[in-house]
């Protein structure tokens, strides 16, 4: 367990490297290519499990039409999970985040648990059409 949260570091990245990784990867064609053939939910995120960028069927999903929104959120956080805010450090750091299947890939070092199914994305606070199911 990471020190001072319930699961995963909650440091994030200084305002200005995370500038310029949400720049690198704008800039970057390979990265650009991926998000654009990709027809799943895809979302580029930094060591901290920030979003540097997404595609967009991910934007599509969050209801947003301005990527620049989410990024420097974690995952939980634009997709408004109800337990993102129990802990100041945010997605990635409560309790709950320790069985939640959407950490699983965003995370390598984490202990394997079995995902719980009380942890999901909350689609009250978007526009998505049909629930969000958990990520398991």
């Amino acid at each position: 367990m990471a020190e001072g949260t319930h699961f995963a570091p909650a440091a994030r990245a200084e305002p200005e490297h995370l500038e310029e990784q949400i720049r690198f990867v704008g800039e970057s064609s390979l990265v650009s290519g991926l998000l654009n053939t990709v027809c799943g939910l895809l979302a580029v995120l930094n060591e901290e499990r920030q979003i540097l960028s997404l595609n967009d069927s991910f934007m599509r999903l969050l209801g947003i039409d301005d990527p620049v929104s989410v990024f420097g959120s974690r995952p939980g956080e634009a997709l408004h999970c109800v337990h993102c805010n129990d802990q100041p450090g945010g997605c990635g750091t409560t309790r709950f985040c320790s069985t939640c299947g959407a950490a699983w890939p965003l995370w390598p070092p984490l202990p394997r648990r079995v995902p719980r199914k009380d942890c999901a994305p909350s689609p009250q606070h978007r526009t998505a059409k049909r629930p969000i199911l958990p990520f398991l």
